[in-house]
């Protein structure tokens, strides 16, 4: 079907966009607070591996999908199975990165600069506003793949309510959703042959 197709490229391509995001804040902050605190933040370590195997996973969905008809990696209950390894990494991530906000930043980002002087406080701020983001865009994700996630299944749902037994080992490219497997279908070599005149007395045709 041309719509989840679509769909579907539009969030891979988005998601893959904001996991580079969130991969580049979340080690400019894991950078900095090993070099002042000699310590990593257990949300910023999540949120690298979650950006890490999202851009891995998912452009590999991708180009095996383009490059070889019906790999397992495309079939409806593998990229079903993956997203939602995925969004749930996601959601972690997201929640994790405001915990760890309300923890370290109580008061918000700009109450800083108020509260203190020093050549400091401007890179704190920054950190604080990049920790923003990362949660941000960690809960983007989360909504992008949840919700295709949730079309792809209902959708197969149907599908094989309707009589498509084979729905879930589909790729998900090949599939057509709204087709009624239980309905069988005419074909050229299905239509009716007109039937031969009868014959008369003494084997004359009539």
């Amino acid at each position: 079907m041309a719509l989840i197709s679509t769909l579907r490229l539009g969030v891979f391509g988005t998601t893959i966009l904001f996991s580079i995001i969130v991969l580049g804040l979340s080690a400019h902050i894991t950078s900095k607070t090993k070099e002042e605190l000699d310590t990593v933040v257990a949300a910023e370590g999540l949120a690298i591996a979650t950006a890490a195997i999202t851009l891995v996973s998912v452009p590999a969905m991708l180009i095996i999908d383009m490059i070889r008809r019906g790999a397992v990696s495309s079939l409806v209950v593998a990229e079903l199975a993956g997203l939602g390894l995925l969004w749930v990494l996601w959601l972690a991530t997201g929640a994790d990165s405001v915990a760890e906000f309300n923890a370290d930043f109580p008061e918000g980002c700009d109450v800083l600069s108020l509260e203190f002087r020093g050549p400091g406080v401007r890179e704190v701020q920054d950190l604080c506003r990049e920790l923003q983001a990362v949660s941000a865009f960690g809960f983007l994700n989360w909504l992008m793949l949840v919700g295709y996630w949730s079309v792809l299944l209902v959708c197969s749902i149907v599908a094989a309510n309707r009589g498509e037994s084979r729905i879930w080992f589909t790729p998900v490219g090949e599939t057509d959703f709204l087709s009624n497997g239980g309905t069988p279908h005419t074909t050229t070599s299905q239509k009716m042959v007109p039937m031969q005149s009868g014959t008369g007395y003494g084997g004359q045709h009539v």
